[in-house]
């Protein structure tokens, strides 16, 4: 099951990856323009005992991830050192899932193919 969501969690980003919207200007609820920091752009990924957590951040602002207890896809942006997120996400944790919108943000550090974000290190695939 976690197979296939991974799967039609990745499908849309295959398929915006070759669209020519990915040179505009995402703004999230019109108010600025989105800072994309390039060096974030990839499939990020943490191997635990028996799954892996993932973040995989589309250069045209789009992100998805499946981090222990919920999935989730939205936008990404950076602002000084920090990731900032609006999503859409699902909690596994509950029968049936739950699925809530929302925004955080996480500071973060890249050090070559390494991503510290919230204390979890994550090597770039």
């Amino acid at each position: 099951m976690k197979k296939l969501l991974l799967i039609l969690l990745c499908l849309p980003l295959i398929f915006n990856s070759c669209s020519k919207e990915d040179d505009e200007t995402i703004q999230p609820n019109n108010t600025s323009a989105l800072s994309i920091d390039i060096n974030l752009v990839g499939e990020w990924i943490k191997w635990n005992s028996n799954n892996y957590d993932y973040y995989i951040f589309g250069s045209n602002g789009e992100y998805c991830s499946d981090l222990v207890g919920g999935s989730g896809c939205g936008n990404w942006w950076s602002e000084n050192n920090k990731i900032m997120f609006s999503y859409q996400s699902i909690n596994h944790n509950t029968t049936p899932y739950s699925v809530y919108t929302g925004y955080s943000q996480s500071d973060y550090i890249i050090n070559g193919n390494e991503l510290i974000i919230s204390g979890d290190t994550l090597l770039k695939q």
